[in-house]
Formats: structure tokens, sequence, C-alpha cells
């Protein structure tokens, strides 16, 4: 406040911040905070328990 009056509502500025943080994240982790595992890990992992090698085209 600056002499009596709001410029910004506090409520826009936590907006904006969490905004610019989910921009910030899409960016520099695009595949999330937590990925998923990848396909080829998926089929190495399936390998291992059928005791076969997996099979790549």
């Amino acid at each position: 406040m600056i002499f009596g009056h709001e410029i910004v509502d506090t409520e826009v500025i936590r907006q904006l911040v969490y905004a610019l943080a989910m921009v910030l994240i899409m960016l520099y982790r695009s595949e999330g905070l937590w990925p998923s595992p990848k396909h080829e890990d998926k089929i190495a992992k399936l390998s291992k328990h059928s005791g076969k090698k997996p099979v790549r085209a």
C-alpha cells in the first residue's frame, strides 16, 4: 500500500508467482517432476523376469 491505495492486490501477485513457477518448470523439466520410465526400461525389466533377451527391430 502506498498512501492508502493498493497498486496491485497481493492475490494477483501470488497467482503471477505461481504461474511463473509453472512456466519455468514446463521449460526446464518438460518430462515432469517425476518422469515416467522410458519404454526401453520397461522392456529391459520384463526381459529380466522372463530370462529372454529383448528383441530390437
